[in-house]
């Protein structure tokens, strides 16, 4: 299995690393040309690494994103998870101001449940919704701090960290609620 092309051998080593959890979660791991494919009902998530370069250090952000073509609003928006405290979680949207039904939708239901269990068990850097009216698609980024690998030049040292496989479960939960709330559809059952 292969994937990371772009990344240094290290890097694409430590994404690999990443797939253990999500199979460990009941997922299928495949690699894909820039990426690992993590399959599960209802969802299908990019594990890829953003990658951040310093003078002396990189680090590389593990990112699952899930595409999906739902309807939406006719301008490009963002809406960001803003986590208040550890155990409730609570979107607010950036652009879109016409999306109020779909906020109440991610905010309420399963999606209110996934949203809780990922910020009281995930630590995040990140949770967003792009919508690009243009392809019609949303974009699900997930990043957690978890999963990352940071390597120092100066002094020599690389540090990379892994997701639990409970973990990789709550992520993958939380892209396929937040997948039936845009589609406006049930969740699908898991087995």
């Amino acid at each position: 299995m292969t994937a990371g092309r772009g990344l240094d051998d290290l890097a694409a080593r430590s994404l690999q690393q990443q797939a253990s959890p999500f199979d460990r979660a009941g997922c299928s791991v495949e690699a894909g040309e820039r990426a690992l494919e993590v399959r599960a009902p209802g969802v299908t998530l990019a594990l890829q690494y953003r990658t951040q370069r310093y003078f002396f250090a990189r680090i590389h952000q593990l990112r699952a994103v899930a595409e999906l073509v739902a309807d939406g609003p006719d301008e490009p928006c963002e809406l960001q998870l803003e986590v208040r405290n550890r155990r409730r979680g609570s979107f607010r949207w950036r652009g879109a101001p016409g999306a109020a039904g779909l906020v109440d939708a991610l905010n309420h239901g399963s999606c209110a449940q996934a949203t809780s269990d990922l910020v009281s068990s995930v630590d995040l850097v990140e949770c967003s919704l792009r919508w690009f009216p243009r392809d019609r698609t949303w974009q699900v980024r997930i990043e957690p701090y978890a999963g990352s690998q940071v390597r120092l030049l100066l002094p020599p040292l690389r540090d990379i960290s892994t997701l639990t496989a409970a973990e990789a479960g709550v992520v993958v939960r939380m892209a396929r609620a937040v997948s039936a709330a845009l589609r406006g559809a049930p969740e699908p059952a898991t087995t």
